[in-house]
């Protein structure tokens, strides 16, 4: 047990809450706190963009006072609640706190929380990338999965792709550029785009504009 990761790594800096006395207890406990974060995960990648998961976590950063990396179920729910998002706040009060009424608070590792809401978001949105992105392969009579670089040019320019990069945290919906961005596509041949290749390039974008604009608020907020 003393090999165990959770002692070697993640004790000295674990909440300061105490263990119960019971282990079934605690067993409960852990099993709840592992309900509302997937619960909460699921929820946050399909309402929020990849901007507001940035800035999620600037939330949850300032929340956490003693800087310990977690954050009581409680807290999450007044940061969601100060977001605006009450009715998954009010979900994880209703189904979990109430459903599994157990002593002992439920500690939430945000930082992991918020990269598996990151992570399933990622998937949701390579999911609408390849709908958009069959109508045009379709259209080419290209192999599957790959469109000519002409074609490409208009996937990128159409009007769902603008949008959704907006939604995103694109301010101004621009065009990303697969040559800009430094990362060659692989599995493309000169002729044609590959669609895995291409959406790995455009989430890497998207992934440093919103890192960047999150770090640019934080710290105008913090100079303020």
């Amino acid at each position: 047990a003393l090999k165990h990761p959770w002692i070697n790594r993640l004790a000295d800096t674990s909440p300061s809450g105490s263990m119960l006395s019971s282990f079934s207890l605690n067993l409960r406990r852990f099993y709840r706190t592992s309900l509302i974060e997937v619960f909460a995960a699921n929820s946050l990648a399909a309402k929020l963009s990849y901007r507001q998961s940035f800035d999620l976590r600037v939330r949850c950063r300032d929340a956490d006072s003693g800087r310990s990396g977690f954050l009581t179920a409680t807290d999450l729910r007044q940061v969601l609640h100060g977001l605006g998002h009450d009715e998954i706040a009010e979900a994880i009060g209703m189904c979990f706190s109430r459903a599994l009424r157990h002593p002992g608070e439920s500690y939430i590792d945000y930082s992991a929380l918020l990269e598996s809401v990151q992570l399933r978001h990622e998937y949701l949105l390579e999911e609408e990338l390849w709908a958009q992105f069959r109508e045009f392969d379709v259209a080419s009579g290209s192999a599957a999965g790959k469109l000519p670089l002409p074609l490409l040019t208009s996937f990128l320019e159409a009007p769902e792709i603008q949008s959704l990069l907006k939604r995103e945290g694109s301010e101004d919906g621009a065009v990303f550029s697969m040559r800009e961005s430094g990362s060659p596509l692989r599995g493309s041949s000169p002729q044609e785009a590959d669609f895995i290749e291409t959406v790995s390039v455009m989430l890497g974008q998207i992934r440093r504009f919103t890192s960047r604009a999150s770090s640019a608020a934080t710290q105008g907020s913090v100079e303020a």
